[in-house]
């Protein structure tokens, strides 16, 4: 007959039970996992520490391990251990230590410390380090952190093990990488291999690769030669070079605030100065150029074209733009007995018939650092500065063919942020054009420098003045800048360099994407941080070159200003 009890008697017994086994006596343990550290090429000592309050009557420690991780981090039966039949000494710190041997070569080991305290009346108590440290036999060398990109170079990271412990050196150790190979080695086809020569010590250490190519993904392994072993890292690494910069064909000269378009796979530049420090009438240059992206194997190729008609004010500051087969310069401006003059002329340049034709009507005012930009076979021009420094917000459409100037919507006006009073327009702004819209932003009021952006809806016949709504604002990180340099590649804008009153001249670079109204940070400009450049793009690649920057003189105690004549064409990421 089964025996029963009351539900009170049993709730007593429990609680008896729980009392008696005086948990009070047993010591509160912590255990904590030591680095682990070859002392041969198939051999580690793993080491661990018991920290402790009080001390017990007895206890033991040790280790598990196992090739499986699951097994270890499930306090799996089928692991391996070893017990260390009593606690260490508090004169010791709490420190305990094993070694593995004749462990099986390039595979990686995974172990976890624990320790038991015992009380013949009280019970025991166990305790796991929480953390569970691996160890790869035989791996003198390893793939560390991830690779570091700029540009077509990257920097990846690799550190010795071992080499001491195991008496061990390396004649060789350093990084592979390959394209096509997910195993990278030394002997491999397309394999590169950066050197870092003989080691007798554990450390960290780094390899560099320039010049790689864009839009590509590498596989990369860390390699060490001891003896007649050649060692490599279990792990292997990707990362991939994605958008970038390569210096071509230089400009014939040092050069700024020239203008330029692209029109039938070429680049057509002209007007600007080869001054530095301001551009007074004998630095104005008449020289036209022709800028082929083919040429020399690819490097781009400048050719003097006929230069600007001596019937065309020369100037600086030029707005360009290409339509048809022909190139047009509008607006700038020269300098005389210290002061700027605006210009309003309009001229054009006949790719086909290598010819200029001058004075072609502009309705609107005198201006210069205006932008211009062409959708759907029309030419759109506005913004800039007159000689009394005020700011225009007007735009005007050319027809060329009619060879006429109407007036349409003018961009929208801001507030200042400096006095909430509205602005009455900009000047030295960029602009860019994606499926058959145009983007238009940055630039200067006053002494202000400008980050908003404005989206024009072109007219839809000769009655619609077209239609501006707000787009993105260049980020806080971006900078707010005038002077910049400004082109679309399919259906993504650019903007970069520049100038800002505090922070000076500029290289960053960022793309804007229409669909979601975003900017991202691409890569830098490698070359000078710059204002007034000129660029361009073509066939799908983005070009810019030429400009301003400072250089120290007098031993860094001052500045001055410098023109440059470097281009650089910029390969997009393709995703």
């Amino acid at each position: 007959m089964k025996k029963t009890y009351p539900g009170w008697l049993v709730f007593l017994l429990v609680i008896s039970a729980c009392l008696d086994q005086r948990p009070g006596q047993l010591d509160f343990l912590e255990v904590q996992l030591q680095t682990p550290e070859a002392t041969d090429l198939n051999t580690v000592r793993i080491r661990a520490q018991v920290i402790r309050q009080g001390s017990t009557v007895g206890g033991a420690c040790g280790f598990i391990w196992s090739y499986d991780r699951e097994a270890v981090e499930g306090l799996q039966s089928n692991v391996n251990r070893i017990t260390i039949p009593a606690l260490p000494p508090l004169s010791d710190n709490g420190f305990f230590d094993a070694t593995l041997d004749n462990l099986e070569r390039a595979r990686t080991v995974f172990f976890r410390a624990f320790a038991r305290a015992i009380e013949p009346e009280a019970g025991e108590r166990i305790v796991w380090s929480e953390k569970i440290e691996s160890f790869t036999v035989g791996e003198i060398v390893a793939l560390t952190g991830t690779a570091l990109i700029f540009n077509d170079s990257a920097a990846v990271y690799g550190q010795l093990r071992g080499l001491k412990g195991a008496k061990v050196d390396a004649s060789e150790h350093g990084h592979v990488i390959s394209e096509t190979n997910p195993m990278p080695a030394l002997s491999c086809g397309d394999c590169r291999a950066y050197n870092n020569g003989p080691s007798n010590d554990d450390n960290i250490f780094d390899s560099a690769f320039p010049g790689l190519k864009f839009n590509t993904t590498y596989h990369v392994r860390a390699y060490a030669i001891a003896g007649a072993d050649t060692f490599y890292s279990v792990k292997t690494d990707t990362f991939r070079v994605r958008d970038g910069w390569k210096r071509i064909t230089d400009f014939p000269y040092p050069y700024a605030e020239g203008a330029a378009a692209a029109v039938n796979g070429k680049a057509y530049a002209g007007f600007g100065c080869k001054k530095s420090n301001g551009c007074l009438p004998g630095d104005l240059v008449r020289d036209f150029w022709a800028f082929d992206p083919a040429g020399q194997s690819g490097s781009g190729e400048w050719t003097k074209s006929a230069d600007v008609s001596p019937f065309i004010t020369n100037r600086y500051n030029a707005s360009a733009f290409a339509l048809d087969n022909a190139y047009y310069a509008i607006f700038g401006e020269y300098s005389e007995n210290d002061e700027s003059n605006p210009l309003r002329d309009f001229c054009k340049f006949d790719i086909t018939t290598n010819a200029w034709t001058a004075d072609l009507p502009f309705a609107g005012a005198r201006r210069t650092g205006a932008v211009t930009f062409v959708i759907n076979g029309k030419a759109y021009a506005g913004l800039g500065i007159d000689a009394d420094d005020n700011e225009f917000n007007d735009f005007w459409e050319y027809n060329p063919s009619t060879n006429t100037w109407r007036q349409v919507a003018g961009m929208p006006l801001r507030l200042s942020p400096l006095d909430n009073s509205e602005n009455t327009g900009r000047y030295e702004a960029v602009s860019f054009v994606i499926n058959g819209y145009a983007y238009v932003g940055a630039g200067q009021w006053k002494a202000t420098a400008l980050r908003d952006f404005w989206r024009f809806r072109p007219p839809a016949n000769d009655q619609d003045p077209g239609e501006w709504t707000p787009a993105a604002f260049l980020p806080p990180e971006a900078i707010a800048r005038y002077q910049a340099v400004a082109f679309s590649i399919g259906e993504k804008g650019y903007v970069g360099t520049g100038y800002h009153p505090t922070e000076g001249y500029l290289k960053d670079f960022w793309e804007y994407d229409p669909i979601t109204d975003k900017w991202n940070k691409k890569t830098p400009l490698p070359g000078s941080a710059r204002t007034n450049a000129m660029g361009f793009a073509l066939d799908g690649y983005g070009y810019l070159g030429a400009g301003q920057t400072k250089v120290p003189v007098n031993g860094g105690l001052s500045y001055t200003e410098l023109s440059l004549s470097d281009f650089w064409r910029y390969i997009p990421e393709i995703k």
